[in-house]
């Protein structure tokens, strides 16, 4: 996916959040498990 691809062009450190920042109806994502982020 877009992690993928930017390893591919070159880029360190590109991960893939599996549930997205911040979720959908189902699951929770990044934010509402209390993981850190910031502004």
């Amino acid at each position: 996916m877009a992690a993928n691809f930017m390893a591919n062009i070159g880029y360190k450190n590109c991960y893939n959040i599996i549930d997205g920042f911040e979720g959908n109806l189902q699951n929770k994502g990044w934010k509402q498990n209390n993981l850190p982020w910031q502004f």
